[in-house]
């Protein structure tokens, strides 16, 4: 058994090796670009000027890609021979520096009209060339392809004008360098190197070490493959200049951007612009690489994990990374619900992630997820991240903080900063408190984002903060004692944003009448039995913009209209008290500064809107600025007609199950530009002749969002759709005209409409780095 074994092995590797002479002898048959070299399989030798050397892989997937290449490469090479002899002669003439001999010629155009001049002869010379290589396979002078007025083309003077083309290009990159570092021509360079070899070379100038790694590199470089192969037992040459991963990000954030180009216009319209004219296609492509561009260079600052995509195996190795890449970030998101295990190692390496994120001295926003954000934050330095302004934590809050922090505030004035951290130090805080304290000793903390519930009177109590801290929004603190945080928070006298709920109802404004610089105001309960009463003190709030009431019961419905700049409107949960807030807002005595408004029933699970509420808007003549209306979840069966719909450009319908198909009083809204219609269980809006004439009439429609009944938010956010639910939108699309873009999608509508709650939601995975 053991002898056949050897056998069976020895032939094998017998014929492996064979294999490998094979390739090698073939390889052998021409030359390659260093001696022994094996080529890929796509670079066979039969194109001239083939040695094998294709680093970048630009050949790999089309060949008539390659022969476009070719082209390409010829011309800069034709361009860059010019350039040389032009380099030359201005030094051998002595007109001076060469890259100063073009400023003084004289000229009676000035520079913007030689460079007008210079972009129409080239746009016109280029429109030749690439019509040329479409008929023929190879560009020329102008219309002419093949350019050959002397009979002279043959392969050889092809191939030596490639070669000299390839001479040239690295000759223009040498008196390029020499003018960035020695600020001398080639002349003059060539001169000082002959009076003084030994002194005046590239190893001896400013650039010296770094010629000598180059040098060393291209030399090692194909005995690093040959070793390679041999160790490898593979002739497959792999010379890749590009590291793996910055060729992964910038295939990353192409990816990013093309997703987002899908999610932005119309795929056939473009693919129909594609083929009546390529030429108008250049400033999109343009555009995507520098957007490319752009998200690369925002993934080199930026960096986002989610924590269930961990292994307990790989912390180790992802702290270790963390720590070496901190100095360069500006901001670090960690999000997700970490597996036990994961949890547990995490736990385990959480000073070397705290002396990885201390590191980060430039670090703008951290987000950190209830796994670390107490642990991590209790162990940190403030005074190491001076430019952290906006953090996103899950803390968690103990029984034993929240009594401690209570009892702190009813027995007097809170600590300063330096005595909870004095105490601190000597062991009399909780792990909790420690992370609270640390949290609000940043130095440039401007914007906090809470997950969850925190000491209230810790936030208010501290000075340090008081009077920097612009944002606060908590996204649950509903376990919190009735109205315990609204008399701490008006003390933060900096605060322009605030976004608070409670389990228990409490009295609005209350103190926070004190913030008369407030905002924007998100103010909600839990349960609608137990409301969020809202008092007429509220016009005490009169910087109020932005105003999101939940479960609210108010005493004086016409406190609304005298916040003299409120813009932004939004009332969820309120059924009941919908009419009176409306007519409040009708009987003001001058025209009123609302732009967008949200009026949303779904939070009170089972009420309906009453009539008289949608008499209401429609007799609404007192906002002649609206232009953002959103009614879902209204279980609406008509859209109520009336004045308020001239102006509408944005009008959001979803999710009202009684409604037949497109309401005819959107033939009212001339200025209406998106529509959102989808997720109606009775309807599929468009689909009758009708809705087709309503929609149609709309000459600034341009987005709209339908569907062909009721679907899961999963099912719609991934894409899915039935037979019928493409069957309407195909129909509807020959319906409308093409400027139209039609989608099924509501995360469409939210990328590029948006939703007016996102301005109060706490959302620990912000998309853009805050400059």
């Amino acid at each position: 058994m053991q002898a056949a074994l050897t056998q069976r092995f020895t032939a094998v590797r017998g014929t492996a090796r064979a294999a490998r002479t094979s390739v090698r002898v073939q390889a052998a048959a021409r030359p390659t670009w260093y001696p022994g070299a094996t080529p890929p399989k796509y670079l066979d030798g039969t194109m001239l000027g083939d040695y094998g050397f294709d680093p970048l892989r630009l050949g790999s997937k089309d060949k008539d890609v390659l022969k476009y290449y070719r082209e390409g490469e010829l011309t800069n090479g034709r361009w860059a021979m010019a350039a040389v002899a032009g380099i030359l002669f201005t030094d051998l003439v002595g007109l001076g520096p060469w890259w100063e001999a073009g400023a003084k010629v004289e000229s009676s155009f000035d520079l913007k009209t030689l460079i007008i001049i210079e972009v129409v002869t080239f746009a016109i010379l280029e429109g030749f060339r690439v019509k040329a290589y479409e008929k023929t396979g190879e560009t020329g002078l102008g219309p002419f392809a093949p350019f050959d007025p002397l009979n002279m083309r043959s392969d050889e003077t092809r191939l030596k004008e490639l070669k000299n083309g390839r001479l040239a290009m690295l000759a223009f990159l040498g008196f390029s360098s020499q003018a960035a570092v020695q600020g001398k021509g080639p002349i003059e360079c060539l001169q000082a190197h002959l009076a003084d070899p030994g002194h005046n070379n590239i190893f001896t100038s400013s650039v010296g070490n770094e010629a000598l790694a180059a040098v060393l590199v291209l030399s090692i470089t194909p005995c690093l493959i040959e070793a390679k192969n041999r160790l490898q037992g593979t002739d497959e040459e792999e010379f890749r200049p590009l590291p793996c991963s910055l060729s992964h990000i910038f295939a990353l954030s192409l990816g990013l951007h093309q997703v987002a180009l899908r999610a932005a216009a119309d795929q056939e319209r473009l693919l129909a612009l594609r083929r009546h004219d390529p030429r108008r296609v250049l400033p999109l492509v343009s555009r995507g690489f520098a957007q490319a561009a752009a998200d690369a260079d925002i993934l080199w600052r930026r960096v986002q994990i989610n924590l269930l995509t961990l292994s307990a195996e790989s912390v180790p190795r992802f702290v270790r990374w963390l720590h070496a890449h901190a100095p360069a970030m500006r901001s670090l998101v960690l999000y997700g619900r970490a597996l036990p295990t994961v949890a547990a190692a995490l736990a385990n390496n959480v000073d070397c992630l705290t002396a990885a994120v201390q590191r980060a001295a430039g670090l703008e926003q951290l987000d950190l997820p209830r796994a670390l954000a107490t642990p991590l934050l209790a162990r940190l330095q403030p005074e190491l991240l001076p430019r952290l302004r906006a953090v996103g934590a899950d803390l968690a809050l103990s029984h034993s903080s929240s009594s401690s922090s209570s009892s702190s505030a009813q027995g007097g004035a809170a600590p300063s900063c330096r005595q909870r951290r004095r105490s601190r130090d000597s062991g009399g805080m909780s792990e909790v408190e420690q992370a609270t304290v640390n949290l609000l000793s940043l130095p440039a903390l401007a914007e906090l984002h809470i997950q969850s519930a925190m000491e209230a009177q810790l936030l208010g109590g501290l000075p340090c903060i008081q009077s920097r801290l612009r944002r606060l929004h908590f996204a649950d603190v509903r376990d919190v004692p009735r109205g315990s945080l609204v008399a701490p928070l008006a003390r933060l006298s900096a605060l322009r944003s605030l976004r608070l709920s409670q389990r228990d109802g409490f009295h609005l404004p209350g103190p926070l009448t004190a913030l008369c610089q407030l905002t924007a105001l998100h103010a909600a309960v839990r349960y609608q039995d137990d409301p969020l009463v809202v008092s007429g003190h509220l016009k005490a709030l009169s910087s109020l913009q932005a105003l999101w009431l939940q479960h609210a019961a108010f005493e004086q419905p016409a406190a609304l209209a005298a916040l003299p700049h409120l813009r932004t409107l939004g009332l969820v949960g309120s059924a009941g008290q919908y009419a009176a807030v409306l007519t409040g807002l009708g009987a003001a005595p001058g025209p009123l500064p609302l732009e967008q408004l949200h009026l949303e029933a779904h939070a009170s699970a089972v009420a309906e809107v009453p009539p008289e509420a949608w008499e209401a808007l429609a007799a609404l003549a007192t906002c002649p600025r609206l232009r953002r209306l959103e009614l879902p979840y209204n279980r609406l069966a008509a859209l109520p007609e009336g004045a308020f719909l001239e102006g509408l450009q944005v009008l959001d319908l979803s999710n009202n199950s009684l409604m037949p198909g497109v309401p005819p009083a959107l033939a009212s809204c001339s200025q209406l530009s998106a529509l959102r219609l989808d997720q109606q269980e009775t309807a599929a809006p468009g689909d009758t002749a009708a809705d087709v004439k309503v929609l149609s009439a709309l000459a600034d429609l341009q987005f709209v969002v339908t569907s062909a009944g009721h679907y899961s938010a999963s099912h719609m956010q991934a894409g899915l759709r039935s037979a019928a639910e493409a069957g309407h939108l195909e129909r509807l699309r020959a319906a409308l005209p093409p400027s139209v873009h039609l989608t099924n999608s509501p995360s469409e509508w939210e990328r590029s409409v948006g939703r007016l709650q996102a301005l109060f939601e706490v959302n620990l995975r912000q998309e853009r780095i805050r400059a």
